[in-house]
């Protein structure tokens, strides 16, 4: 498959993710440095959600090509996360305490998390040197998705840059420097290969 029709068939399953966590109903956030919650209409979170997701699936996607890199990365990513969701936004009494709202299912989506984390670190010890299987599409792509759902589960979109920070500038910055070069003829960064492991691997030894 050509990458638009990858492109298209993430995008499809992004806006998919967005529309079962949005339920179509208002959907209430909380802002770093606001005490206040912001409630967003369906129109608005489903867009905006729908474009997270997609960025985090080709980020993850884009990570994965060093033996370990972006199963590493997101574990870390889904342990930050899980303890997010269950100990803080999924907990009555500390979400009150710290002035965020209180999700009900945040904490089984923490117990997704978790899960997560030790399917990865089941594959991290197998796949140690020498590796033996490689992760792919079929492992990455999924896993950005989770990613990206429950940090939109935790109600603040903004924590995608503090738990997959390093995936980011890693993988999307890449789709970032494509896109310009493509639709717009902007080229910048031209001097550095994205995804940036492959930078340090082939320019830094």
């Amino acid at each position: 498959w050509s990458e638009y029709v990858l492109g298209a068939i993430d995008l499809g399953i992004s806006l998919a993710a967005a529309l079962i966590l949005c339920q179509l109903r208002p959907a209430v956030i909380w802002l770093p440095l606001v005490k206040t919650t912001l409630t967003l209409s369906p129109w608005i979170y489903v867009p905006f959600a729908t474009a997270l997701i997609w960025l985090i699936i080709n980020a993850t996607n884009c990570t994965d090509g060093v033996d370990g890199l972006s199963g590493s990365l997101s574990a870390l990513a889904f342990l930050y996360l899980g303890g997010i969701l269950y100990g803080v936004v999924g907990h009555k009494d500390i979400s009150s305490y710290l002035l965020v709202p209180h999700y009900p299912d945040g904490a089984t989506w923490g117990l997704m998390a978790f899960f997560m984390v030790g399917s990865l670190c089941g594959y991290l010890w197998h796949n140690a040197y020498p590796s033996a299987v490689l992760m792919g599409d079929a492992g990455s792509r999924p896993m950005g998705l989770l990613l990206g759902m429950l940090v939109l589960a935790s109600g603040n979109p903004f924590l995608i840059f503090v738990v997959a920070g390093v995936v980011l500038v890693n993988g999307a910055l890449g789709l970032v420097k494509v896109a310009l070069l493509r639709f717009l003829k902007i080229g910048i960064f031209d001097n550095v290969r994205y995804p940036l492991h492959d930078h340090v691997r082939h320019n830094a030894g």
